[in-house]
């Protein structure tokens, strides 16, 4: 079946996303050199948590990858998606590879002693929920229809 003029053929998303973390851990790194705000003293348990955080993002943003590979689908958000994830991580969130990210952040942050990357991580999300899931979900109603908007009402988007 051809594409009707429309429909939206990718959700057009032309940088990739982890680059919103990135920014938003130098944009707290910076601040913490200006203005240095500390936590409080680093404690192990604080230690352990920010590596069991950091270990857990970086093994949920990898199961999402590979479950993405595994379905030859697009993974880059400027391609079309061929088919739709509902396996894997995406049984318990629609966006299981930024959860890992929001997860590495919050053990760096921790890890770090910076206050500022705790501090930036709600305006990471909510600019990649505007730049990005926005565009991600909207492409997705278009080219799964009601499929889609079922796992939408089945499955957070977070967790």
């Amino acid at each position: 079946m051809a594409r009707q003029p429309t429909e939206i053929r990718s959700p057009a998303v032309h940088f990739p996303p982890p680059f919103l973390f990135v920014v938003g851990i130098a944009a707290a790194s910076a601040m913490q050199q200006f203005f240095a705000v500390q936590l409080g003293e680093i404690v192990p348990a604080q230690t352990i948590v920010s590596w069991v955080l950091i270990i857990s993002g970086i093994g949920l943003m990898n199961w999402g990858l590979f479950t993405f590979r595994r379905a030859r689908t697009a993974i880059y958000p400027n391609q079309p998606a061929r088919q739709l994830v509902a396996n894997g991580p995406y049984r318990f969130s629609r966006n299981p590879m930024y959860v890992g990210l929001a997860m590495m952040t919050v053990g760096i942050g921790l890890l770090a002693d910076n206050i500022w990357m705790l501090i930036f991580l709600p305006i990471t999300l909510t600019v990649l929920w505007k730049l990005v899931i926005q565009k991600e979900e909207q492409y997705l109603r278009s080219e799964f229809g009601s499929v889609y908007e079922k796992y939408q009402q089945q499955v957070r988007r977070w967790i």
